[in-house]
């Protein structure tokens, strides 16, 4: 079921992809909300009748496309940081160690009793990646990096997993 937006909603969308237009796309979310209005430009497009308001949508549809063309070859220039932890089962404990074991090896001074100094340092390691994906248990993991979620309380809940489900 997907309902029809309500004029707000759109009117909201329509002022969003202005926006857009001004500054360029920043993120995925703002190319999300540009395909959705060229989507729209296109099944209007069906209602062609030469006017003056079919060539303005025509010029909007050429000015969104060439929006989203500046963006794909703006982000080709980025190097991206991707953590993947591919494991599922059993083996999802490895990434768990290994990351953690490469965090204590980089910030050796992390070893204090509350985990504050942990955490702060495993959110600056962390902050390295542009994004975290995983399959399975390691998408589970990766999430709960991406959160800046203590790896330490983790492998706890992934040793004595019966304490917790």
């Amino acid at each position: 079921y997907d309902p029809e937006p309500t004029e707000e909603v759109t009117e909201a969308k329509l002022n969003f992809v202005d926006e857009i237009k001004q500054t360029g796309i920043i993120s995925d979310s703002d190319l999300f909300y540009v395909i959705e209005r060229l989507k729209q430009l296109q099944t209007n497009e069906k209602d062609n009748d030469g006017s003056l308001h079919h060539c303005l949508q025509e010029q909007e549809k050429n000015r969104l496309i060439s929006t989203i063309i500046t963006y794909h070859l703006s982000a080709s220039d980025e190097i991206k940081g991707v953590l993947c932890l591919d494991c599922g089962g059993v083996r999802g404990y490895m990434p768990i160690k290994v990351l953690m074991h490469a965090i204590e090896t980089k910030f050796p001074y992390i070893n204090d009793r509350e985990g504050k100094n942990r955490v702060k340092a495993q959110k600056q390691f962390t902050s390295k990646f542009d994004y975290f994906v995983g399959t399975s248990t390691g998408g589970l993991i990766a999430f709960c990096v991406a959160v800046n979620y203590d790896l330490f309380f983790l492998k706890d809940i992934y040793v004595d997993f019966r304490t917790y489900f």
